[in-house]
């Protein structure tokens, strides 16, 4: 099937704005900065949107890179009430710091239902707080040991 001269153009205009659109998007991805992996482990209070507070709540979260990869999730379990966790679409990490973006995949404590954007953000260390935000309301504040850890 033979392809008209004005469809040959567009293709080669389209494979070349991609050409050229590729490498500013991956050297901006890539001068993102990954010189720093999390892991955080604490226990705090949650309140739901509805204004009902949750104790002793435990949260988990990690942040690691692999293989041209990004791993990062959040998930906070209560004994009783189940657990709510999701994913970290953005992260911002140094020795000292953390603040990470991203969103909720389920919620079987407070019943959210439609998608929610979340911040995690917090001090690296023992003892630390967590504080946990999203965008319906939800709230946390976690007693955390947050590890930021350099990658070798």
């Amino acid at each position: 099937m033979e392809q008209s001269n004005g469809i040959k153009v567009a293709i080669i205009v389209l494979v070349a704005a991609g050409l050229a659109v590729a490498p500013a998007y991956y050297n901006q991805n890539v001068s993102a900065s990954k010189a720093y992996e999390l892991k955080g482990v604490g226990k705090g209070t949650l309140s739901c949107p509805d204004g009902s507070k949750v104790n002793n709540a435990r949260i988990s979260f990690f942040v690691f890179y692999q293989n041209d990869g990004t791993f990062a999730e959040w998930n906070v379990d209560h004994k009783t009430l189940g657990s709510k966790g999701g994913i970290f679409t953005k992260e911002s990490i140094t020795s000292d710091k953390y603040n990470l973006k991203g969103v909720q995949a389920f919620d079987n404590i407070c019943d959210s239902k439609d998608p929610v954007k979340i911040t995690l953000s917090g001090s690296c260390g023992d003892g630390t707080k967590a504080k946990l935000q999203g965008n319906n309301g939800d709230k946390g504040v976690f007693k955390v040991r947050a590890q930021c850890l350099a990658v070798k």
